[in-house]
């Protein structure tokens, strides 16, 4: 739960900060146009395209402003003898030319139908005031075309973009950096919904005047939007004020009109495709083609019905002087889509309603902390590999439904933040868990078994996992076997936990001689304990540290014993020889233990002291090549249960201890009985 708790506030905390929306935007928009494709254009908008090959054609500059205005009023009075429904012109008129003026306005005014665009300049001057003193201030000014052809328009309006880092993505319906002014795309959809200002009028969005007309246009969508934003309820009353006898066209009509005047004032684009993809005619072919195009509302001809952009615009990246990065820009040769043409766009997605609609905060926000909640919580409880799979397969289902909610609905669900954000933390976190709780239970195992295992056994088995009929080996060893003195007597008096206690106590003393000399305490049982060494070959280090570790075991007992711990004495036998290291035992039970003649050698001669009275006997063999050692040879003697006779010796001490005199480490004798 803490996981998927993390995973959950990533997402919200990726969601809700600002350079999360912006990857959001330049990447998962991106990838959810580049995973649609294309969508095929309106046909009834139509781009009239101010291109080079265009303006050479004509014999005029490329740059607009010197072009003569009657060859925008021929374009006019073709346009509406063909039947078009609006004309917008993306060009700025802020130079008068009195005749060329008068000459358009005229045109404009028979047609009834033309917007024109309102130049937003934006300047800086140096703050004066009080907290501003120094700094840079913008200045935004909103600069009509020339009045005669302002006056002769439908409407203007501005067109500007909102400022992303990345690439273009929304447009603006109500302008914020020009008072919050109709833009031209809102506008435009507007004055196409001129055949339903009667339903407009029976809702009482007129507000008094006659309708969507050429002197009201901006002041409807501006008294719309007002009322709208004062009551957010007001939408879906005005819809029930309509006639039941509405066309059902026209009823969607208002519909989006009463949508494209509500909040927000910023809508996402939905592009159509790369640059060129509207239908774009070049100015010249289209001059030619309304010259001779049948006129008349029942001509059939191309231009009937259609609204048509006026514009910049170029087949070629290199000549295009009005270009924006958007999704379906062109990674080889960096051909952007033209202004004109993302307001072709705006226009298109106002009018049919297909703009693109992110899912709304209050649901995108618990959506992203449900999405890391199960995905977090679903990587822990599977083992990583089988979580990773999963959690890829859910992100899988996921990006396909977020794709199809795309192309289907237009509905923009997040996706960078689930699937590029929640789903590598929930991995990675998940694993890294994984792998610190096995790191420490394998710690844990480790420890638990080093009581009972030597800690290479238990390195191997952690490493190579536990085979009992096959894990041996054949090793050189020493086996120092002891026995407590009078542990029956003990036994007999003592209560079992107190004896518990006691043997502890006893083996805490013991156990550390043998540990010290690189010994395994391989088995014990009641007050017996087996120790072993093992090397590769008979190795004489091997053996001595065996025997130092046997005087030791008594010099710490008798320590203790001084110290008023009254631990019982021990008896001690050791053998060296070739033994092997298993797991003995059958079905469901082993266990870890040297097995070979030696074993069996050490445990008769510890109890071979009892008989002779002394407290450490070794093989001949154990002293061989050690000359440090004090011992004194006992014989020859045929041990229990064996054939062949063993030649015994008692150690005594270690030359250096007898050379250190009383403060030595001390032996089983004094030196002069060797």
């Amino acid at each position: 739960m803490l996981l998927g708790a993390a995973c959950a506030i990533a997402g919200g905390l990726f969601f809700i900060l600002p350079w999360g929306a912006q990857l959001e935007q330049a990447v998962g928009l991106r990838g959810l146009f580049l995973a649609r494709g294309e969508l095929p254009p309106p046909g009834d908008v139509v781009i009239v395209a101010i291109t080079k090959d265009a303006a050479h054609a004509l014999r005029q500059p490329y740059k607009t402003e010197q072009w003569p205005r009657s060859l925008h009023a021929r374009l006019i009075d073709g346009l509406e003898r063909a039947g078009a429904e609006t004309v917008v012109f993306d060009l700025a008129f802020r130079q008068a030319r009195a005749e060329d003026d008068a000459v358009l306005a005229s045109a404009m005014q028979r047609a009834g139908n033309v917007l024109l665009l309102e130049f937003l300049e934006k300047s800086t001057i140096a703050g004066a005031g009080p907290g501003v003193a120094g700094e840079r201030i913008a200045l935004h000014r909103l600069l009509p075309p020339v009045a005669p052809l302002a006056d002769a328009a439908l409407a203007t309006g501005p067109f500007t973009l909102p400022k992303v880092p990345l690439q273009v993505a929304q447009f603006w319906t109500f302008d914020a950096n020009a008072g919050d002014a109709p833009s031209l795309p809102l506008l435009a959809m507007l004055a196409s919904a001129r055949g339903v200002q009667d339903h407009l009028r029976a809702c009482g969005l007129s507000a008094g005047t006659e309708g969507i007309d050429q002197a009201r246009l901006t002041n409807v969508a501006s008294e719309l939007h007002r009322r709208l934003q004062a009551d957010s309820g007001l939408h879906e009353r005005l819809l029930r004020l309509l006639p039941p006898d509405v066309p059902p066209a026209d009823r969607l009509v208002v519909e989006r009109v009463l949508a494209a005047v509500s909040a927000p004032r910023s809508r996402f684009l939905n592009f159509f495709g790369p640059p060129w993809t509207l239908r774009t005619i070049a100015y010249d072919e289209a001059l030619r083609q309304l010259d001779s195009a049948p006129a008349g509302p029942d001509a059939g001809n191309d231009w009937q019905g259609a609204t048509v952009f006026v514009g910049l615009s170029s087949p070629v990246q290199w000549e295009q002087l009005d270009e924006f990065i958007t999704p379906f820009s062109d990674p080889d040769t960096g051909h952007d889509l033209s202004g004109i043409e993302i307001l072709a766009t705006a226009f298109a997605n106002l009018r049919d309603g297909t703009v693109v609609r992110p899912l709304a905060p209050s649901a995108a926000l618990p959506l992203m902390l449900a999405w890391g909640l199960v995905i977090g919580v679903g990587m822990r409880l599977l083992r990583p590999a089988w979580g990773a799979l999963c959690v890829l397969a859910l992100s899988a289902v996921y990006a396909i439904a977020a794709s199809w909610s795309f192309s289907r609905w237009n509905l923009w669900l997040p996706t960078v933040g689930p699937l590029l954000v929640q789903v590598p933390l929930a991995i990675v976190a998940a694993t890294s868990l994984h792998y610190l709780v096995a790191k420490r239970e394998r710690q844990r195992i480790r420890e638990i078994f080093g009581y009972y295992l030597p800690e290479a056994v238990v390195d191997r088995i952690a490493d190579e996992g536990l085979q009992p009929g096959t894990d041996r080996e054949t090793v050189f060893g020493v086996c120092l076997y002891t026995d407590a003195a009078q542990y029956t007597t003990l036994s007999e008096d003592m209560a079992p936990d107190d004896l518990a206690g006691f043997m502890n106590a006893y083996y805490d003393v013991i156990f550390e001689p043998v540990r010290r000399r690189g010994g395994i305490v391989s088995d014990v049982v009641g007050d017996a304990m087996m120790a072993i060494w093992a090397a590769r070959d008979d190795d004489e280090k091997t053996r001595e540290q065996a025997c130092r570790a046997a005087l030791e075991i008594q010099a710490a007992l008798r320590s203790a014993d001084a110290a008023g711990q009254c631990l019982p004495q021990t008896r001690i036998g050791l053998h060296c020889g070739t033994m092997a290291l298993a797991h003995v035992g059958a079905k469901d039970h082993f266990e870890y233990r040297a097995v070979g003649d030696i074993v069996n050698m050490a445990s008769r001669l510890q109890a071979l002291n009892k008989e002779t009275g002394t407290s450490i006997l070794l093989s001949a063999d154990m002293l061989r090549g050690i000359d440090a050692a004090v011992s004194r040879p006992l014989g020859s003697f045929v041990l229990a249960g064996r054939r062949s006779a063993t030649d015994v010796v008692e150690l005594c001490n270690w030359r250096e201890d007898v050379s250190a005199g009383p403060g030595g480490q001390g032996g089983t004798t004094t030196p002069d009985r060797a």
